[in-house]
């Protein structure tokens, strides 16, 4: 597969799944979010991370990036996939999550 078509859906999915962390209102998703909101208090670190979409991207970046590498690696063998060029894509993907997420309405 193409380098460009893995950052795209890198970038998109790491866009949807931190917008399911950070705004859905999809009730269990909610809930967790909520109540760890309602414990913590909105100055705890985690409770932050449930409401900043930049902050969350991060996370979600690096865990769909190390899962993406580790499957591409054992299914491609070129030269050019190396953990620089994971984590350029990662970094990117929570960049443009959270450009994106600047441009919704909240």
């Amino acid at each position: 597969m193409s380098p460009w078509v893995i950052l795209v859906l890198l970038c998109l999915s790491t866009h949807r799944i931190t917008h399911l962390i950070t705004r859905d209102a999809f009730p269990p998703v909610r809930f967790v979010r909520e109540a760890i909101e309602r414990r913590l208090g909105d100055e705890h670190w985690l409770a932050y991370l449930t409401q900043c979409d930049w902050c969350a991207s991060v996370y979600v970046a690096a865990g769909l990036t190390t899962s993406l590498a580790l499957f591409v690696s054992r299914v491609e063998h070129t030269s050019w996939w190396s953990w620089p060029v994971w984590v350029l894509f990662g970094l990117t993907a929570s960049t443009v999550t959270g450009l994106i997420a600047q441009r919704e309405p909240d």
